[in-house]
């Protein structure tokens, strides 16, 4: 479990003000421990994904009813919600 490590690398490009842009996030997670359980990253970072959409949707950032494309999901509420935060505190890979 100690080895356990997930890598996360997202990279979007295209234009800003005409000018082209790219920004990329890249972060490593490693396992936690969450109330006194220990966690292994591929566990938490997968579960932490799905709860943090339940609570955008419980609090009524996303819609409750159809299809939630992935890409439509604010990416700084998804870190502002508590599953999220896990995300925003980890590492710079």
């Amino acid at each position: 479990m100690n080895d356990d490590v997930v890598y996360v690398h997202a990279a979007t490009e295209g234009y800003r003000d005409k000018q082209l842009f790219r920004e990329e996030f890249v972060r490593r997670y490693y396992p936690i421990t969450l109330d006194d359980k220990s966690w292994r990253a591929i566990s938490w970072t997968t579960a932490a994904s799905v709860v943090a959409v339940v609570e955008l949707v419980n609090h009524g950032s996303l819609p409750s009813k159809g299809f939630i494309k992935q890409e439509t999901i604010p990416f700084d509420a998804f870190l502002k919600t508590k599953a999220g935060e896990l995300y925003a505190t980890a590492p710079l890979a």
